[in-house]
């Protein structure tokens, strides 16, 4: 009993760790998308000004 106690321990800190992992792999997505899509917006915005006839100097 002893043994399957200290298994079952084992397995729920792995389910946590898994689960943590998980979470820091979701949030670090999520984080690389919006910087993307931000990116995007950027991009967009300066095609318009220079579809529009704006001259846009690139830094």
């Amino acid at each position: 009993a002893m043994v399957q106690g200290q298994f079952h321990l084992l397995e729920s800190a792995r389910h946590a760790a898994d689960a943590g992992a998980a979470r820091s792999v979701a949030l670090f997505y999520s984080d690389f998308l919006l910087v993307l899509a931000r990116r995007a917006g950027v991009v967009c915005a300066t095609r318009r000004c220079v579809d529009s006839g704006l001259t846009f100097v690139d830094f």
